[in-house]
């Protein structure tokens, strides 16, 4: 006998006569295409003996400069979806190991801008093969609408994340007090 809990969703376009199965199983595909996308990035970061958020920032650098000037932590912070905190951190342990120069912001002397050394190139040259074949990979069985659609969808799926969390906060606080 299948106990029923209910639905997890009030939402209709989310419910199938009433059920949220459909739903629910979504939501363990999206919980499974997440940790696998954090172990690929560790495993890709590890093949150039970094973390898989180092890997990431290293690579979030060169996208997000505009005409090589660096980039603000702040900047890459929103980008990773991060605190700007975690990116000084791990800014720092780049910059030790000598892949980005944090230099000073002209425009605002509170921040530092971060942007690739050459070594910091070559480690990305090193491991943009690995990343051509994973991506690969993973998308080949996109066509360019379906890529759009997937773009824009988790696009709007991210900025929900930060309306959901708000709502879940609320609900742990009322459960505190």
């Amino acid at each position: 006998m299948v106990e029923d809990i209910g639905p997890s969703t009030s939402l209709p376009p989310l419910l199938d006569s009433g059920s949220d199965r459909r739903f629910r199983d979504l939501i363990q595909a999206l919980l499974g295409i997440s940790s696998r996308f954090v172990d690929l990035r560790e495993r890709i970061g590890a093949h150039v003996g970094l973390t898989g958020p180092q890997y990431s920032m290293l690579m979030s650098i060169p996208h997000l400069a505009a005409r090589g000037a660096g980039v603000t932590v702040g900047q890459l912070a929103a980008h990773l979806h991060v605190s700007g905190t975690y990116v000084t951190a791990e800014s720092k342990k780049l910059a030790a190991r000598g892949e980005i120069e944090r230099l000073p912001n002209p425009g605002d002397r509170r921040s530092v801008l971060l942007q690739l050394t050459p070594k910091g190139r070559q480690t990305l040259a090193q491991v943009l093969p690995m990343v051509r074949n994973v991506n690969d990979a993973l998308f080949a069985g996109l066509n360019r609408e379906a890529f759009e659609l997937l773009r824009t969808e988790m696009m709007r799926l991210v900025m929900a994340c930060d309306d959901a969390l708000l709502v879940a906060r609320r609900h742990a606080l009322t459960r505190e007090s």
